[in-house]
């Protein structure tokens, strides 16, 4: 059922109409009494006086007992339309007269109206009178009637007086009801002009304020109470809006503020442990958690997303959190519903506060997984600083600016120094005290500097450990200021370079001394070289320089290997030193070279002498590793005096020309430097420019030399031998050029056209009906060394069509022996292509029957060196029958180069040797003249008649 609410001002006029309501009912009701009560009295007045009246008209009818008499007297009152009824009643009871009773009868009255009861009235004051009842409108009353023993009985209605009565208290309450009525209306009216309007307006008012109208006033004049309060209201609104502008935008500010946060504020509610109210936006874009869930989910929903390995810890702190009133802190992993973790610091206030009749707590979430990200690195860098210091020998230290201040060290350290941490006294003097004697005044003044003026120290110095070891230590130090307390700090590292300066040291021998022999390098006998001529240039002395190098060493490197050869050098490099004067120098220059510096001498003849004195030395045989080995050396000298001008730079040089000079004239020996040395070796230099041109101007050739079969004496192959045509000099010697070709490395390509034009020419041979010869080629070192020989070797052939058996490779033994490994293969693949290979120059090398039998050799060639001395060197014919024995076990056919006489020739043919080569079988020719020569040769003749 709806309540309907009525407002002021309907209320009063409601009120007004109900006073004027009650006002009528009260004044009607009290003029109806009055009126009723002055009718009913001026009624049983006016029925006495009736009564009265009547008895005394019957008087005379009674005293004569006349009933007829009495009967019309009483039949006429009808006339009196007051009286309803009466009658005269005898002892009896019986009517005697009456004017609506039957006479005889018992006396009788109508019953009163409605069931109303009499009031019974004893008048005083009215002895005649035994009774009187009455009912509203109606009165009943006896009087005694003398002398006879009866009684009046009336009854006496004044209804109409009572109608009337009312009637006009109504007439008199109504227009009393509606002068009431008409000042309420008017006193309404003005209370709604002057009270009900202006309290609605307020009310209005403040209910358009409440909802929200912040510019809604009630803007009332006047000095009345409504208005002032109006006006109150108004100011009181102006200022609840001004503070509301405020805490709105205090509110905002704190809501922005809450909602850039780093962390997730939440309110829990105090007196329900693990309930929250409240849980900021940031809950779902730091852990990806939504704040209502969070929020309907309470502790159980927290405590199922707290990773399993911290859930026991965080849950305890929490609990006891909350039975104890202790703010709570602790840092656990949080997992967002996507299982991502996030390392969480979450802290709630201990106290709470009353909210709206609530009590709350706060508390605070904030991602600190950087942070434990970054601590983890830091604890993994400080581990790994740790490490890199153990392992780098740096240890690092922080002290106070003085000499007694407290010093702090990594563990490192205290490792580096050799001292216990625990007994250690950590002070800076303390410290110091380790230095070494010769370096604690420059450490001191060291760090004295640093104290006064911040300078950076940084130096080396010495340090005694307890244990008494002496090391190398490497103080960088500066001076800082620490912001906290704007205090002044020492720190600094330490590093042992014990090894790192005994390094230097071996370093800066290295730098100025030979790794194998400990001699002097070029970068020291350069700068003593140096300093003896600036000597010699403000004396009258002189200096000469000896260079010197060792004859066919690398056959010693190629043939016993290079341990041996660099036992040899250490050898020979005692022995200069000790053949020499203590102010002398000698320098390793490089392989096999030495340089002798002579300085302050008197005369020249004395650099000959110790030149001199050096081969002698050198000539002594050398036992190195149970082999007895024979060395000579060749040296070149040159001289300086103060008037020379010469430099260091031009000295060596001349010195070199001069060793070049006695390698020319034999070895073993020695050559003073000279004008005419240095025209030749501008000579070999133009050789060597016009060398490079050669191949470019087609001005090389090939000769090819017989080889015959000493059985048949026929020519069975030839070897191709390389000649140049030089444009101004003619026929250039082999053994000019050539080596130049290795040095200047031209001889691959050069090489390479001997390929092409040997197999050009046995095409040419063929092609014009000529014998199957097989042809030789040398193979160099350089050659032998190309990775892309086979392929070379594999076009030349294709380009001219012919067969690969055609071809025979000669390698030289020293060229296998240098590089073993490589020539084994190397050999390997140009055997499956199918060219002959042999091997050169036998018997140079030091071979043996173990090293030639894992190679595919075809063919043996006995060196020159042999075949000279034979028959007549016991010797050599007996070195020459060992190689022949060796051939024939091997299967390999030899040849014997070199051979010049006669008896040479037999001497082989008697030994069972396959084939020669020489001047006496056939000198080296064109290609035509041994195509006439193979003309001559179509009957077998001896060598000699062919030659």
């Amino acid at each position: 059922m709806r309540v309907v609410r009525l407002r002021l001002r309907e209320k009063i006029p409601l009120l007004l109409l109900a006073v004027a309501s009650i006002a009528g009912a009260l004044s009607w009701f009290l003029n109806l009494h009055y009126s009723l009560s002055h009718v009913r009295a001026s009624a049983v007045a006016e029925a006495r006086e009736a009564a009265l009246h009547l008895r005394e008209g019957l008087r005379h009818e009674l005293q004569e007992v006349d009933a007829d008499g009495l009967q019309r007297a009483l039949t006429g009152l009808g006339l009196n339309h007051h009286i309803y009824s009466a009658a005269i009643v005898d002892a009896a009871g019986r009517v005697m007269a009456s004017n609506r009773s039957i006479p005889g009868e018992p006396a009788t009255l109508p019953p009163w109206p409605g069931g109303m009861r009499p009031r019974r009235e004893t008048p005083g004051g009215a002895p005649d009178f035994t009774s009187i009842e009455q009912v509203d409108g109606l009165i009943d009353l006896r009087l005694p009637l003398a002398p006879a023993s009866a009684e009046l009985v009336m009854r006496y209605d004044y209804t109409g007086q009572l109608d009337a009565a009312r009637r006009h208290a109504q007439r008199l309450a109504l227009l009393f009801g509606l002068l009431i009525a008409a000042s309420a209306a008017i006193l309404g009216l003005y209370l709604h002009h002057r009270v009900t309007g202006p309290a609605a307006r307020i009310v209005s008012i403040v209910d358009r304020f409440g909802r929200g109208e912040r510019d809604a006033r009630c803007a009332m004049s006047g000095t009345d109470e409504l208005q002032r309060v109006g006006q109150a209201l108004d100011r009181m609104m102006t200022r609840v809006d001004e503070s509301q502008t405020r805490l709105a935008e205090a509110e905002a500010g704190h809501r922005i503020l809450i909602e850039n946060l780093p962390g997730a504020v939440f309110v829990d509610y105090t007196d329900r442990p693990g309930w929250t109210k409240y849980v900021g936006p940031q809950l779902k874009t730091l852990f990806g958690h939504d704040p209502d869930q969070w929020i309907a989910g309470g502790y159980e929903y927290w405590r199922a997303h707290v990773h399993p390995e911290d859930r026991e810890r965080a849950t305890q702190l929490w609990l006891h959190s909350c039975a104890t009133g202790t703010p709570y802190f602790c840092e656990y992993r949080l997992l967002s519903p996507n299982g991502r973790q996030h390392w969480v610091q979450d802290t709630a206030a201990g106290q709470s506060v009353r909210v709206q009749g609530e009590r709350l707590s706060y508390g605070f979430m904030l991602d600190v997984s950087v942070r434990r990200q970054a601590e983890e690195a830091l604890r993994e860098s400080e581990a790994l600083m740790k490490t890199a210091q153990s392992i780098a020998h740096i240890g690092s230290w922080s002290a106070q600016p003085s000499l007694d201040g407290v010093i702090h060290c990594s563990e490192e350290c205290y490792r580096l120094f050799g001292v216990d941490p625990v007994v250690f006294d950590h002070r800076v003097r303390s410290w110091l005290a380790g230095v070494h004697p010769s370096d604690r005044a420059l450490m001191r003044a060291a760090f004295t500097r640093l104290i006064d003026t911040g300078a950076t120290a940084d130096l080396r110095y010495r340090f005694r450990r307890p244990d008494g070891q002496l090391r190398w230590i490497h103080c960088h130090a500066e001076r800082v200021h620490v912001a906290r307390d704007n205090s002044v700090m020492l720190t600094g590292v330490v590093q042992d370079v014990t090894e790192q300066v005994e390094a230097e040291r071996r370093i800066e021998r290295l730098a100025y001394h030979d790794l194998l022999t400990g001699l002097p390098n070029r970068a020291l006998f350069a700068d003593r070289l140096k300093q003896a001529l600036a000597h010699a240039q403000r004396g009258e002395s002189h200096v000469a320089v000896l260079y010197l190098d060792l004859d066919h060493f690398k056959s010693v490197n190629d043939t016993l290997g290079h341990a041996i050869g660099d036992r040899l050098l250490q050898v020979i490099a005692n022995r200069l030193t000790a053949a020499l004067r203590e102010g002398d120098t000698v320098a390793r220059y490089g392989g096999d070279e030495f340089i002798v510096l002579l300085p302050h001498l008197a005369t020249v003849a004395h650099a000959a002498e110790v030149a001199e004195h050096l081969c002698a030395a050198l000539r002594e045989p050398v036992l190195v590793d149970g082999q007895t080995l024979h060395v000579t050396a060749t040296i070149g000298l040159s001289c300086a005096s103060a008037n020379d001008g010469l430099d260091s730079e031009t000295l060596i040089r001349h010195a070199d020309i001069a060793l070049y000079a006695a390698k020319s004239a034999g070895r073993n020996t020695y050559r003073f430097f000279n004008g005419d040395m240095d025209r030749l070796v501008q000579e070999r230099r133009q050789l060597e420019g016009d060398l490079r041109l050669a191949l470019e101007r087609g001005e090389f050739l090939l000769h090819y030399q017989p080889q015959r079969d000493l059985k048949t004496g026929l020519i069975v192959g030839v070897e191709a031998l390389l000649r140049w045509q030089h444009p101004t000099r003619g026929l250039v010697s082999p053994a000019e050029f050539i080596p130049l070709a290795e040095e200047s490395q031209l001889i691959l390509p050069i090489g390479e056209w001997v390929l092409g034009t040997a197999a050009a020419q046995i095409a040419a041979w063929r092609a014009a009906g000529g014998p199957r010869l097989r042809m030789a080629l040398n193979l160099s070192a350089r050659q032998f060394q190309d990775q892309a020989l086979p392929d070379k070797i594999r076009g030349a052939l294709h380009a001219m069509s012919i067969e690969p058996s055609c071809i025979e490779l000669e390698i030289t033994e020293s060229s296998m022996l240098r590089q073993a490994d490589h020539a084994l293969e190397m050999l390997h693949v140009l055997r499956d292509i199918g060219v002959q290979i042999a091997i050169d120059d036998f018997g140079t090398g030091y071979s043996n029957l173990g090293t030639l039998k894992q190679y595919p050799f075809a063919r043996l060639k006995i060196d020159r060196l042999f075949i000279r001395d034979i028959p007549e060197s016991a010797e050599a014919s007996a070195i020459v029958r060992a190689i022949l024995a060796m051939a024939d076990a091997l299967k390999l056919t030899v040849v014997a180069e070199g051979v010049e006489t006669a008896d040479q020739y037999d001497y082989l043919l008697a030994q069972g040797c396959h084939e020669v080569q020489g001047y006496y079988t056939g000198r080296p020719m064109s290609a035509d003249a041994l195509m006439r020569q193979l003309a001559l040769d179509a009957h077998p003749v001896r060598a000699s008649q062919a030659g």
